[in-house]
């Protein structure tokens, strides 16, 4: 949600501003002071203060400082990381250091890396906004035309449709909050940006550990198959429990079309009936099968049962598991 603040913020704020660090400095002002979005953007701003003219020596900052808060399942203490706050850096990143040239604002985003498709997109795109259509060199729009009417996968919008769609949501908006049309002009009644209420829910610590299903102190009763690293069960009464200390538990598996479901239990008490299919047709890995944060820093025990069970519309009653991420 903030990640979607942030960006808005700076689209809204590239109609009026021709520098690239006000922009962001605008999508800074939406977010909560203390949310870790909004501290990991305060530092990239800072950091560019002290290295005006070096992005890569920011991006190793920003990555030895936040690049192992990472809880994604899929991406802890790996050198993957889809973390929403982590990518909002690389777009600011690229606004900071792309000059408001086209070219160089992709380039920087882009190489930053990690999940690199929306980010560049949308620091191009804010750039887009601050220079105007007529402004962006025509190496980056020539090839419009030729897709302007054809759908984008998994909608039913086309680039004309989708503009037209915009451009009429926003006069409604402008409308709405006090503005007014005049002919082709739009009279927009600004506003000063303000901080949202602060709610997080990622104060989860850092992960400090992964253990593979092969560790040994993971103990597994029942009949259990392994398959690629992960191992399975559609067995009732299969078990499989781990020992850790920590303030919080990611249990990691894949999403299958023949999932089922498992009773969780911690530190000996039920606290969860999961299940394993995907909202897709079809397997995903790396995925949260359980996840429990805010846990006093101790000793814990997890253990999952399996219920042999299918999910509603699933082709079996199958429980994965690859293994444990351990945060502190």
């Amino acid at each position: 949600i903030y990640g979607g603040m942030f960006i808005a913020a700076m689209y809204a704020a590239a109609f009026f501003e021709s520098d690239p660090r006000k922009v962001v400095e605008t999508g800074l002002a939406v977010l909560p002071a203390k949310s870790p979005y909004a501290m990991l953007i305060r530092d990239v701003l800072n950091w560019h203060k002290q290295h005006p003219d070096d992005w890569k020596a920011v991006w190793h900052l920003i990555e030895k400082k936040w690049h192992n808060r990472e809880p994604c399942p899929g991406g802890a203490l790996t050198p993957f990381n889809i973390d929403a706050k982590l990518n909002g850096a690389y777009v600011a990143l690229g606004l900071l250091y792309g000059g408001r040239d086209m070219g160089r604002t992709l380039e920087v985003s882009t190489r930053a890396g990690q999940d690199s498709d929306c980010n560049p997109a949308s620091a191009a795109g804010i750039l887009g906004v601050m220079l105007g259509y007529r402004a962006i060199p025509d190496e980056w729009k020539s090839g419009i035309p030729a897709i302007a009417d054809k759908k984008f996968s998994y909608t039913d919008f086309t680039f004309k449709t989708i503009c037209e769609s915009t451009e009429k949501r926003a006069i409604a908006l402008i409308l709405k909050t006090g503005g007014r049309r005049d002919g082709d002009t739009l009279f927009v009644r600004t506003q000063k940006p303000k901080p949202a209420k602060l709610e997080v829910w990622d104060d989860y610590g850092s992960p400090v550990e992964r253990i593979a299903v092969a560790d040994s102190r993971w103990r597994f009763t029942g009949d259990w198959k392994d398959v690629k690293g992960t191992k399975i069960s559609s067995r009732k009464g299969a078990e499989a429990s781990l020992e850790f200390n920590g303030t919080g538990i990611i249990l990691v598996g894949p999403y299958l079309v023949s999932g089922g479901k498992a009773d969780i239990y911690l530190d000996g008490k039920l606290v969860k009936t999961v299940d394993v299919f995907p909202d897709e047709d079809q397997n995903k890995g790396g995925e949260s099968v359980f996840h429990a944060f805010k846990l006093k820093n101790t000793r814990h025990t997890v253990r999952l049962v399996v219920r042999g069970e299918p999910y509603p519309g699933s082709k079996g009653s199958d429980i994965g598991l690859s293994g444990a991420v351990v945060f502190r």
